[in-house]
């Protein structure tokens, strides 16, 4: 009787110690895994704000910087016009003379087709205008 009670007092006291192991590894599962939670949603969160902070920001900044090379300077800009034409002209195997209107239309609808910026050509849109007013000029 008495080794039956000894085992049988071991046994409980073996069991609330196992439960008790239990549920302190269920606390700390339960509170890991909210952390992971939190952090995952910080990521987010930060993720998100780069990204706006690049969008609003720094790409515009990046596009300012990089405008002037784009567009040239106003004395070269006719030259650099008439360059950039020639060469998505020969890169579309498309023959396009400088000074044709139909040439410029070739060009125009190339691009369209292609898919090439029209940021490229809003540069020069002022330069063109201003090169048909000096031919039409010349000419008449």
């Amino acid at each position: 009787m008495k080794a039956e009670a000894r085992y049988e007092e071991a046994s409980n006291k073996l069991a609330k110690s196992i439960l008790a192991r239990y549920h302190e590894e269920q606390i700390w599962s339960d509170k890991i895994r909210q952390m992971s939670t939190w952090g995952t949603w910080g990521l987010m969160g930060l993720n998100v704000l780069l990204f706006i902070v690049f969008q609003i920001m720094i790409e515009p900044w990046r596009r300012r910087r990089a405008g002037p090379r784009v567009r040239g300077h106003s004395a070269g800009g006719i030259e650099w016009c008439r360059q950039a034409r020639h060469e998505d002209a020969m890169a579309a195997s498309v023959k396009v003379e400088d000074a044709s209107l139909s040439g410029a239309l070739v060009t125009l609808v190339v691009d369209g087709v292609m898919g090439a910026s029209e940021s490229r050509w809003r540069c020069c849109e002022e330069e063109a205008a201003f090169e048909k007013i000096v031919n039409a000029e010349v000419e008449g």
